[in-house]
């Protein structure tokens, strides 16, 4: 268990459940030893239940070509957190 403090507020927390729900990496083609430019796309979506007293987190991260025609390679991970005093902190 994990115990988070600032001075007005703890938040008692404990990790669930980490899962894998997707991943792909595409080689780029033609590169003959060649740098090329690239840009990282992160998203972060947070959900509660609190009758089960648990935050969801899907974090998804994409590596794409600069006019995001490409996509290099992309992971999404969803993790589970249960919040021991969830109606105090959230």
């Amino acid at each position: 268990m994990l115990k988070l403090e600032n001075n007005d507020l703890t938040v008692e927390m404990k990790i669930k459940a980490i899962e894998l729900l997707g991943s792909s990496l595409n080689t780029p083609t033609n590169l003959n030893g060649e740098q090329f430019n690239y840009q990282v796309n992160i998203q972060i979506d947070t959900k509660g239940d609190a009758s089960q007293k648990v935050l969801f987190t899907v974090v998804t991260v994409k590596i794409e070509n600069e006019d995001q025609s490409l996509l290099y390679g992309a992971v999404t991970v969803s993790s589970v957190f249960e919040i021991m005093n969830f109606e105090q902190v959230i």
